[in-house]
């Protein structure tokens, strides 16, 4: 369960009013914008003070999920030995895990709730929803005139992945500026 502590730490620092305050500086900083992400167009600047409280919390959702995912195993697994190993598992992870409950409930009223996706839900049939969304994108692509360009699909995902090396950028700069 040692690997697991690393949780606990992140979440402590994601939840203190240290990483809030720093965050705001950062963004308030004109040079942060101007070199960092100068690129990311009109709005980037808002996105990010909105959104990347809630993108912070990603892993201790993730941490939640590991759990959920656990009970859900331990329910369905039809032998006894496997059983007997998830709950070995589960005893070994619940003081991480009432402790992240905790700080997540007792942060309950600035903490943005869990989307269905983020409660334990595994994901299932995610081929077919990538396949029904590249269909979506070439329907679009044949409806603008003029449209060049051979893959779509490819240009939008450079898009959203450049956006997102924006913002892993300015976490990093986040997380130095709090150890």
């Amino acid at each position: 369960g040692a690997e697991f502590d690393v949780y606990e730490r992140y979440a402590r620092d994601v939840f203190s009013p240290n990483c809030r305050e720093i965050l705001n500086n950062l963004l308030s900083k004109r040079e942060v914008f101007q070199h960092k992400l100068q690129t990311a167009g009109h709005g980037f600047k808002e996105a990010v003070k909105y959104y990347m409280p809630k993108l912070l919390l990603g892993p201790v959702y993730h941490a939640l999920q590991y759990f959920d995912q656990m009970k859900l195993l331990h329910r369905l697994s039809p032998l006894e030995e496997d059983k007997e190993s998830l709950e070995q598992v589960e005893g070994l992870l619940r003081p991480l895990q009432v402790e992240l409950e905790k700080m997540v409930s007792s942060h309950s009223a600035n903490v943005p709730k869990r989307k269905p996706s983020e409660t334990g839900g595994i994901r299932f049939n995610s081929h077919a929803s990538r396949q029904v969304a590249l269909r979506k994108v070439q329907e679009l692509q044949r409806l603008v005139d003029g449209f060049e360009v051979k893959d779509i699909g490819q240009c939008c995902n450079e898009f959203i992945c450049g956006k997102l090396c924006m913002a892993n950028n300015l976490i990093d700069l986040l997380f130095k500026k709090l150890h």
